[in-house]
């Protein structure tokens, strides 16, 4: 039987209101939202593909359905790899994308793309040996060392020398890495290059076999996705890779762990949602690329108790206003304000605070405002704010103004703001610092 409600039409009479289980369920949600200071959904009626990062495929499984469930909108999320995900949306198969990668020189996203970091994550260092007690601890040398092909045994001298106390079986290690184009694969070797150059020479890429030093290992393995490479390590004796963590947390009951990794403190870490959360807490301004929306990780960080291989999934989108953008930007701060919260540190992510949250706050709110009519359109004596005026124009920071026509439409004044003083139109050239975007105001009244 369906629950009845009832809501007062006046003092004196009630009018019974039929709800669905679904419809109280939604309804009871999206309160629960709002008293958490959470999102507001979307109030667009919108279908939404998204591809990408196999990375943050496990907290977007979790949240979508909790989405779906309280917004008008559907939303998928396919996966597929970062290098998949980027050439689905440049290619506008894909609604919105995720990748731990950016934009390849060869690749042409459309010029209003911008990114949105929405989650952190540990990268772990997961493998499977049933003779190997305790758990291994590795510098970023023998790391290197092990994914060149020039450690081929669990037994090795480097792999003793750091973990005294622990009998190591002589059994082949059996590296195992992607086979796809992948954001983690990335995130990876860019680690390794930074943290054990003289071993790994090779530049970072997306195609993991491209950027081992010597190519790959004998008896290694290549598999697609993060699903795919923890299935070959849970099923095979002797194995390793790289993967998010909460992959590795999938498959501890198949024998999978993960290993402490040095940090440049001279710390071995394990991986965690609260090692990662401080390697992101301490990241440097310069870090945060303002132009893009890009948040570059830290591999050398030497805060003591951060996880050294901590990667950032970025979210992929478009700033021109459209309802189908509307809807990705409420997905995304839905992802950041309310599920990231909740469910990221039981997967084995790290949900974003502090600067990282707000600077991925503000990224999500460009989505969708280029050419919003609401942003350039003001009534006879108010004001746009120029806030409101860099969004529209696409642009980050403290603009300068200027009115190139229609003078006696509008004026500025605060020197950042713009008034309207009869109706009509002007356009306004709106400067942050040496990009130029004109803006055509109507003024009504």
């Amino acid at each position: 039987m369906r629950p009845v409600r009832t809501f007062k039409q006046s003092r004196t009479k009630e009018i019974p209101v039929r709800l669905s289980k679904k419809s109280v369920a939604a309804l009871f949600a999206a309160v629960t939202i709002a008293g958490t200071g959470g999102t507001v959904v979307s109030a667009n009626q919108q279908t939404l593909t998204g591809a990408g990062s196999t990375f943050i495929k496990n907290l977007f499984d979790a949240c979508i359905p909790e989405y779906n469930d309280i917004s008008n909108d559907t939303v998928s999320y396919g996966g597929g790899g970062s290098g998949a995900g980027r050439t689905a949306f440049i290619n506008g198969t894909a609604d919105y994308a995720a990748s731990e990668a950016r934009f390849g020189s060869a690749e042409k996203p459309p010029a209003d793309f911008t990114y949105v970091p929405l989650i952190a994550g540990p990268v772990a260092i997961a493998y499977k040996n049933s003779n190997l007690t305790g758990t291994l601890q590795l510098s970023p040398a023998t790391i290197a060392k092990i994914f060149a092909g020039q450690i081929t045994t669990w037994n090795h001298a480097d792999i003793a020398a750091e973990n005294a106390g622990i009998t190591l079986p002589s059994n082949n290690i059996v590296v195992v890495y992607r086979a796809d184009s992948s954001g983690t694969s990335t995130v990876f070797a860019q680690y390794l290059t930074a943290a054990a150059a003289s071993i790994w020479t090779k530049a970072p890429s997306g195609t993991f076999v491209n950027a081992m030093p010597s190519g790959a290992p004998a008896g290694s393995i290549a598999a697609p996705g993060s699903d795919g490479v923890i299935n070959k390590v849970a099923s095979t004796e002797g194995s390793i890779t790289y993967v998010e963590l909460s992959f590795q947390k999938e498959n501890l009951g198949d024998g999978v762990k993960a290993a402490s990794v040095r940090n440049a403190a001279g710390t071995y870490v394990a991986p965690s949602p609260v090692a990662a959360a401080a390697a992101v807490a301490a990241l440097p301004a310069a870090n945060y690329d303002q132009a893009t929306g890009w948040v570059s990780p830290d591999f050398l960080t030497t805060v003591p108790n951060a996880y050294p291989i901590t990667a950032l999934a970025m979210g992929i989108a478009r700033k021109t206003y459209s309802a189908k953008n509307d809807s990705v930007r409420d997905f995304f701060n839905y992802i950041l304000n309310t599920c990231a919260k909740a469910q990221a540190p039981s997967l084995g992510y790290a949900a974003l605070t502090g600067n990282s949250l707000r600077f991925a706050q503000a990224r999500a709110n460009t989505i969708s405002v280029v050419g919003n009519p609401a942003l350039t359109t003001v009534k006879r004596n108010q004001t746009i704010t120029g806030a409101n005026l860099v969004a529209a124009a696409g642009l980050a920071g403290t603009p300068t103004l200027r009115v190139t026509k229609g003078g006696n439409v509008c004026r500025v004044v605060n020197k950042t703001d713009i008034r309207g003083t009869r109706a009509g139109t002007c356009d306004v050239r709106v400067t942050v610092g040496t990009t130029n975007v004109t803006l055509k105001i109507t003024v009504t009244r």
